[in-house]
């Protein structure tokens, strides 16, 4: 995928940064719309065997090595469970001190940086307050707000916003049915979940019972409670698939109120979504949904 499709705006402006080889040593990318497929080029871009005006062909051997994070010069670091730990950070800095194998230069990625321990936020600012030369960190978040203030401060803040149109163009050139690339440019932030989703029959059977679901709750039909328990909650059984099932249920949602103009499901949404950001179990916050809805 090209990233002038989803990101043309961005692109334009990495493209002149990249062509006058004027690169930050620390970018801070936020709302996570195709940040890490972007951190990739810029990577590719820096170590292509073929670039042309500076920019990644994505085929040489050095493109797709870094595509398959098996390149030695570019790391991934992410969470260990729900924190990235300080040794992790502390093994990053020490990488970050030595010279490139492939060529000069080195690129880190960190994946949801508001994950940080307090003591290992800490120790990365040490590099980003003191770089080592041709050394270039991207940190990539969707919780802005969860991001060490001293670290937002040091760093080149770039927000990535959702091109739903061109990444549902994109996901329709993979042969996925327009409807369908619909429904995966508006619930996902990246083409590899895009294509992983649309093969897993959790998530199809999911989407009709949400579908469902949404549909109920909009006709204030009192099944839509005993549905939460007996039909979501088996389905989406973990942290990640519930992310999933708000962002199924907010585009329903979504498509309701064009119909009905009834903004109280998705006012009721939002906050269910913090109530679950909060650590409340998946199944009370559908179940407080619901009630908000239909009974108050």
């Amino acid at each position: 995928m090209d990233m002038h499709d989803v990101q043309p705006v961005l692109y334009q402006r990495f493209k002149r940064v990249l062509q006058k080889q004027s690169l930050f040593h620390a970018y801070l990318f936020t709302g996570g719309f195709f940040s890490f497929e972007f951190a990739i080029w810029i990577a590719q871009s820096l170590f292509c065997q073929q670039a042309e005006q500076h920019l990644a062909c994505g085929k040489c051997r050095n493109c797709q090595l870094i595509a398959a994070n098996d390149f030695s010069d570019v790391q991934l670091i992410q969470p260990t469970g729900n924190t990235i730990k300080v040794n992790q950070v502390r093994e990053l800095i020490s990488e970050m001190s030595q010279t490139g194998v492939e060529g000069n230069q080195r690129v880190f990625i960190i994946k949801s940086v508001d994950l940080l321990s307090s003591s290992a936020a800490n120790a990365l600012l040490k590099f980003i307050e003191e770089p080592s030369p041709n050394t270039y960190l991207f940190l990539l978040t969707n919780q802005l707000g969860q991001v060490l203030p001293t670290i937002q401060s040091r760093t080149q803040i770039i927000p990535f916003r959702k091109n739903i149109l061109g990444f549902s163009e994109a996901l329709k050139q993979q042969d996925i049915l327009p409807s369908k690339a619909d429904l995966l440019a508006n619930v996902t932030n990246h083409m590899s979940d895009a294509q992983l989703l649309n093969e897993s029959q959790w998530f199809n059977q999911g989407t009709q019972l949400i579908q469902q679901w949404v549909s109920d709750l909009s006709n204030r039909n009192k099944l839509s409670f005993v549905s939460v328990g007996a039909k979501l909650v088996p389905i989406f059984d973990d942290k990640d698939k519930q992310k999933i099932a708000f962002n199924l249920i907010a585009y329903y949602f979504e498509k309701q109120m064009l119909s009905t103009k009834d903004s109280l499901l998705s006012a009721n949404l939002f906050k269910a979504e913090k109530k679950f950001q909060f650590n409340v179990s998946f199944q009370n916050c559908l179940e407080m949904l619901v009630i908000d809805s239909l009974w108050r």
